[in-house]
């Protein structure tokens, strides 16, 4: 008996969230203090194909996560993933408002395509962050991959 009430208190005293959860939950409109990192692209793999220019649509799949120093592979909160519902995201590329990071990373690739980012907060979302999931100052990481890619026609 004396056992069970022990595990209530602690079930009810000492977790609040899991540590998942802790990871996700940003308590202040502070800008994360967290070291500077420059903008880097990874190629995962090779696409095929003509390379992306402005004015080019393609769809893509996607997972961004929070930069976290602090992990083996940097890979923090999750604040985006199109991956699981299987909804590529559809963009004109050149032409729709992506964050720099975005813009300079995907130039060139080619449908088929996947490449990681290492994205500074000043090439992301700033001082102002972005909605509940993106925290002011975040740096982040993207995963991407080019599903299709349709060439602008011209006239």
């Amino acid at each position: 008996m004396t056992s069970n009430f022990l595990i209530l208190c602690y079930v009810l005293l000492g977790v609040g969230c899991t540590p998942q959860c802790e990871r996700t939950r940003f308590e202040s409109a502070q800008p994360l203090i967290s070291p500077m990192i420059e903008f880097k692209t990874e190629e995962i793999q090779k696409g095929q194909g003509p390379a992306l220019k402005n004015g080019d649509s393609l769809a893509v799949y996607y997972r961004g996560w929070i930069y976290d120093e602090s992990r083996p592979d940097k890979k923090g909160a999750i604040i985006g993933d199109n991956y699981s519902t299987k909804n590529p995201q559809q963009i004109l590329f050149g032409e729709d408002e992506l964050i720099n990071g975005w813009q300079e990373g995907l130039s060139g690739i080619q449908a088929g395509g996947k490449r990681r980012l290492f994205i500074p907060s000043s090439m992301a979302y700033g001082d102002d962050g972005a909605g509940p999931s993106v925290p002011p100052g975040a740096h982040l990481i993207y995963e991407i991959e080019v599903i299709s890619l349709t060439p602008a026609t011209t006239h």
